[in-house]
């Protein structure tokens, strides 16, 4: 991840060279998805920002600002945006929705619900503000959809 952007750890360190985005490190931007997330908004000219590894405090503070029960990767996410959000440094959150892995033949790999919804999800428990966030509805596997659904998140 470090060759794309940085830990939030060290951001007071370095001098982005782009408006500063939050990646969370968890549900679908957790490992390959997280890294790919970071490449494009690198790519796109943004310099990207990952959170620290889960821990206590990151859960605490997901379960405490969750409304309802969900599960404990969902409340993680939770906590890995508020986290985002809070700090000062970071300008945008990226809180993209991974819907699917289209495949030659059906059926497409979905991804799970929460995952699907995730962008909105966080918008309204952490009532975040939306000209903040970057919110595009993924599908994989599908590449001329895959560029026109970021286009459509990038000319709101």
């Amino acid at each position: 991840f470090k060759e794309q952007g940085s830990l939030l750890r060290d951001i007071g360190s370095v001098s982005p060279d782009g408006a500063t985005v939050g990646v969370k490190r968890s549900m679908a931007t957790l490992g390959e998805k997280g890294i790919w997330s970071a490449a494009l908004l690198r790519h796109l000219g943004f310099h990207p920002v990952v959170s620290p590894r889960s821990d206590k405090e990151i859960a605490k503070i997901g379960v405490d600002r969750s409304r309802t029960e969900f599960c404990i990767a969902r409340k993680l996410a939770t906590g890995h945006a508020a986290v985002l959000n809070d700090h000062p440094a970071i300008e945008y959150l990226f809180n993209p929705s991974f819907i699917e892995q289209r495949r030659a033949e059906p059926p497409a790999l979905k991804y799970c619900i929460y995952t699907e919804s995730e962008g909105y999800v966080l918008n309204d428990v952490l009532s975040l503000d939306k000209d903040k966030q970057i919110n595009p509805i993924l599908h994989f596997g599908d590449l001329p959809l895959l560029v026109r659904q970021l286009k459509i998140e990038f000319d709101r």
